[in-house]
This record gives C-alpha cells, sequence and structure tokens, in this order.
C-alpha cells in the first residue's frame, strides 16, 4: 500500500527547507570581504619586535612568507607557496624547522585535495587523507605514516590518527566533540573569519569557517580582526604565526582572488 503525503504537507516540508537554506546561505556568506588581504602582522616578545610578511602574486595568490625575529637564521626564514597550472596550491613549503612540507594532490581539474604529502624535518612522510562535503571542505583528515629515511634512529611508532570536523548553520567549524582538546561548542562572531580570505589559508589550516571569534579588540572597516583580546581560556583559530598579542595590517586596495 502506497502512502502519499497531502500536497499542503509536501509544501510545509518544502518551505521549512528552503527557509533553512536560506539561513545558512545568508549567514555563511555575510560580511565576508572581497578587496582586503593580509599585508602583514607584528607583536612584542620579551621586547623583540616579531613582524611577519605575505607576499602575493598578480592574481593575488599568496606566494611567500617571510618571518622576522632574532632567533632565526640571519634574523628571518622564508615559506613558499606554489600553485599549478590551474590554480591550485600544489606545494606548502615552511621553513623545516616551521612545520612540514606539503604535496598536494588532486584529482581531475577540481579544486579540492585529495591528500597530501607531509615530510618533517627528520625526513620522515606521512599520507593525509581528506574526506569533503558536498560544498567542498574538508570534515576528515587521516594521518598515517608511511616512511622514515634509514638514517633516522627513531624507536616512535606513529599510530594513525583521524581527525573530524563538522560545520554548523552559520558555516563555521565546529570539533567532533569526542576529539581532543576541545569538547564544546565554538562560539563565532558575525565578522569574517582569516580562512575567507583565501582558498589557500582554508587548505592549510583545514578551515573553512566563515566567521572569525569573539576574541577580538578591534577590527577594521571589513570587519577583519586588527587586535585581539588576552584570554588563556578562549579557542584560538590558528593562523600561520600569529598570536593573541598580534597587530594585522590588511592591504584592502585591490581585489583578492578567492
Amino acid at each position: 500500500m502506497k502512502f502519499v503525503l497531502p500536497l499542503g504537507v509536501i509544501m510545509l516540508i518544502f518551505s521549512s527547507c528552503q527557509k533553512i537554506m536560506e539561513y545558512y546561505s545568508l549567514n555563511s556568506t555575510s560580511n565576508i570581504p572581497t578587496s582586503c588581504r593580509i599585508k602583514s602582522y607584528s607583536s612584542i616578545y620579551f621586547e623583540n619586535v616579531l613582524r611577519t610578511d605575505i607576499k602575493y602574486d598578480t592574481l593575488g595568490n599568496p606566494v611567500e612568507v617571510t618571518y622576522f625575529a632574532d632567533w632565526l637564521p640571519d634574523g628571518k626564514a622564508t615559506e613558499k607557496l606554489i600553485y599549478d597550472s590551474l590554480g591550485r596550491l600544489a606545494l606548502h613549503e615552511p621553513f623545516i624547522e616551521m612545520g612540514n612540507l606539503r604535496k598536494y594532490v588532486y584529482e581531475g581539474d577540481t579544486k579540492i585535495p585529495l591528500r597530501d604529502t607531509a615530510t618533517d624535518f627528520m625526513g620522515k612522510k606521512y599520507v593525509e587523507s581528506f574526506k569533503h562535503d558536498a560544498t567542498g571542505r574538508i570534515i576528515e583528515e587521516e594521518i598515517r605514516w608511511i616512511y622514515t629515511p634509514p638514517e633516522v634512529e627513531d624507536d616512535f611508532i606513529f599510530e594513525t590518527e583521524v581527525h573530524r570536523f563538522y560545520y554548523d548553520l552559520r558555516g563555521n567549524r565546529q570539533v567532533n566533540p569526542y576529539d581532543y582538546p576541545w569538547h564544546r561548542s565554538i562560539k563565532y562572531s558575525d565578522k569574517p573569519s582569516l580562512y575567507s580570505l583565501h582558498r589557500s589559508w582554508q587548505i592549510i589550516h583545514r578551515d573553512y569557517s566563515k566567521n572569525g571569534l569573539t576574541n577580538v579588540s578591534t577590527y577594521n572597516s571589513s570587519g577583519l580582526p586588527v587586535t585581539f583580546k588576552q584570554d588563556d581560556f578562549a579557542y584560538w583559530q590558528p593562523f600561520l604565526d600569529m598570536n593573541q598579542n598580534s597587530v594585522v595590517d590588511y592591504d584592502c586596495l585591490i581585489e583578492s582572488k578567492k
């Protein structure tokens, strides 16, 4: 026996779904700037001034990050971002002591990476595989060890790690409540996140959140954070080596490509 829903019920369900989608669309794109990019940021650490500069190519892609600090070789270290012929992030090469080198792999002409190969400062290699949702956001990352150079003496056994995320109705990332270390919902502001300024920042940080957090003291005219509140207990959205003491400088005169 077939059960047929009354037309009125169908219309009510459709209307409710439409309102949910409108809510999601409205809140996930609000206040996202199209004309700003991070130029640099700086902070003071034990009376030493630290600065990070970001260089872009003619298409608006970040291609070089330079860190200035007294303890770095020659007072600075450089990080490279290289793109393929389709404008996709193909290689992320930090200063070797500041992070892993990552080569990204894509299928066909999609802009969503399937996985990357990460190499640490000892030459150990890992495969980081991604799962995505329907909008192309990374919602799961599996990190698996695949190689250690024979000359490296290391008895540590790396257990495969799986990190899962989900996005709320406003398009902001929440952490799986069973994953360490964050076990409660993250509160976001109605202002744009730094990740929304470019696809590379989203891929590097595995975070496609539309909005930033609430621990901000001052914003620029586009709603982007300039200075932050000191709060050791607040959730922090990592962005390269930016910290709560940082002061951010933007270039809002050109249109960034996202």
